[in-house]
């Protein structure tokens, strides 16, 4: 397990060090890593997971690395959106993603449910169906 040594981040007079624990080294954890070190320079990250990276238990180990947006929850659909958005032109990300297509068998009125959620938010993410 890597850690990153400790330094001092001073923000409106605070000397303290600026600490954080991140549990799990998946997709979300190390990406929740880079994001602390940018927006906290200097600060302490420690990176907890069961096994050296990457751990085959993960979530994002598969072989898939399907992303989608079709949530029907009008809370999560839009950090989908913006998560596809920064995939398609981040430049540390978009010659790494390639949308090809996916076919899902899903519960009766999902897709549906997820378009509107889309639709509320003003975006379209192609035809229901």
């Amino acid at each position: 397990m890597a850690q990153s040594q400790p330094f001092t981040v001073v923000e409106s007079g605070n000397t303290q060090p600026k600490a954080f624990i991140i549990v799990g080294g998946g997709v979300f954890g190390l990406s929740t890593v880079i994001w602390l070190l940018k927006r906290h320079p200097g600060c302490t990250v420690i990176l907890v997971d069961p096994t050296e990276l990457s751990n085959p238990k993960a979530a994002s180990h598969d072989i898939s690395k399907i992303l989608r947006d079709d949530y029907p929850n009008v809370c999560y659909a839009p950090l989908a959106i913006e998560a596809m958005d920064c995939w398609r032109t981040n430049g540390l990300f978009k010659d790494y993603y390639h949308e090809v297509g996916v076919l899902r068998a899903d519960p009766d009125g999902h897709n549906e449910k997820a378009q509107s959620a889309h639709r509320s938010l003003g975006h379209d993410s192609g035809p229901a169906g």
